[in-house]
């Protein structure tokens, strides 16, 4: 597989971790600022868990990956991941993370949404996990490693749940 070099200013020679992070953060942000339902704070928040020495570094993947937020609407309770991404094209859901995402589901009993925040269009939406068009999707791999699934902004808006502007 050919690896995906990223060209554009913002994220020209970064590391997946440090783009990830940044755009996590932001999508964060916004779900805090902007999502229409109440929710907790409950995810790990981008803990260094990279060496034994750490804390989490033995921790289940399961574990680790725990959605960012519980949130409670009319339908009852559900868990949200976010994400962050700029364009048409979304390759911040790392293919691990979305099979985790599934498992943490099936584990916990609760749906699973992700938000998703685009900050060149100022629009986010919210899809649940099973809604997610990766069969579709062709699975690249940032050039520091991480393999994702290149998703299209459209199809995730068409499949979402919520939609809104920021």
């Amino acid at each position: 597989m050919e690896p995906l070099l990223m060209t554009n200013r913002s994220s020209a020679g970064q590391t997946w971790q440090r783009m990830g992070g940044v755009a996590g953060t932001i999508a964060e942000g916004k779900f805090e600022e902007l999502y229409p339902h109440k929710w907790l704070r409950m995810g790990f928040d981008r803990p260094d868990w990279s060496d034994d020495t750490s804390v989490g570094y033995h921790l289940p993947k399961l574990l680790t990956a725990m959605p960012d937020y519980l949130a409670r609407n009319g339908e009852g309770p559900y868990w949200v991941e976010c994400i962050g991404c700029k364009g048409n094209i979304v390759r911040s859901m790392k293919t691990h993370k979305y099979e985790l995402l599934l498992e943490w589901q099936d584990f916990i009993g609760l749906p699973v949404y992700v938000y998703i925040w685009n900050s060149s269009k100022k629009r986010w939406l919210s899809i649940h996990v099973n809604d997610i068009p990766v069969d579709e999707a062709p699975i690249k791999e940032f050039h520091d490693g991480p393999l994702y699934y290149e998703l299209q902004w459209a199809d995730l808006e068409e499949a979402a749940k919520w939609i809104g502007k920021g």
